[in-house]
């Protein structure tokens, strides 16, 4: 959301110069928001893979813990 907020200022940015300063400016912008773009994919995807592991853990440490208080000494 926020990348696409900064993809919009930056249109209005290009509106208001011209020149290779403003083309130079515009392609590192836009390079920037491509890899933020990815980097914020990335992060959901972890996040994502750590609360499945955390859920699998959970589900094994609560099987372990029925067998072992079911072990009748």
């Amino acid at each position: 959301k926020n990348a696409d907020q900064l993809s919009t200022i930056l249109g209005e940015l290009e509106g208001m110069w011209e020149g290779s300063a403003k083309q130079a400016f515009s392609a590192a912008v836009r390079d920037d928001l491509g890899r933020l773009k990815e980097l914020v994919r990335v992060i959901r995807d972890l996040t994502q893979r750590t609360s499945d592991a955390r859920q699998e853990y959970d589900k094994c440490e609560n099987a372990v813990s029925q067998i072992v208080s079911s072990i009748k000494v």
